[in-house]
């Protein structure tokens, strides 16, 4: 059961050196409808069972290679079942262009900390979903050049 008015409850997940940090912005919150984090590692190959209806992942698909990026959209398919969403924010390029200066930069750096992390192509993302099941929903334009993407697990799937 949840206390949030809109009856979501959050399972935060990340790197085991990263919850200790999600614990404490927990318990500050306040928040009730945040459970307690669970490690998950998108790059491993087995995943446990995550039991949730839908994935919000943000500021993810660029700081990891495009293997880790190519893992999750398959262990997310094994995850979600029909007309269950997954959603996606962060900085993308369309049609192989940055969409501001600042994108630009961003990937510049991310690829100078390591060559395979980078800002990614909105058409290889929505082909590596389509198939793995996912149907484009919606691709929303969002502050700071960022988009909010949305898909579903299709029926056929």
């Amino acid at each position: 059961s949840s206390t949030s008015p809109i009856g979501i409850e959050w399972l935060p997940t990340d790197l085991p050196g990263a919850l200790d940090g999600i614990r404490a912005w927990r318990l500050a919150s306040g928040q009730e409808n945040f459970l307690p984090p669970r490690v998950l590692d998108v790059s491993d190959s087995d995943w446990p069972d995550l039991g949730v209806d839908g994935v919000f992942a943000a500021n993810l698909l660029h700081y990891v290679p495009w293997e880790t990026v190519v893992n999750l959209f398959r262990r997310l398919a094994g995850q979600l079942g029909a007309g269950q969403p997954l959603c996606v924010y962060g900085p993308f390029n369309y049609q192989g262009r940055f969409t501001s200066p600042s994108n630009e930069q961003f990937d510049e750096w991310l690829k100078s900390t390591d060559p395979r992390r980078g800002v990614r192509d909105f058409e290889a993302v929505r082909q590596l979903a389509a198939d793995n099941g996912f149907a484009l929903r919606q691709d929303t334009a969002m502050p700071a050049n960022n988009r909010l993407i949305w898909w579903c697990r299709s029926a056929d799937a």
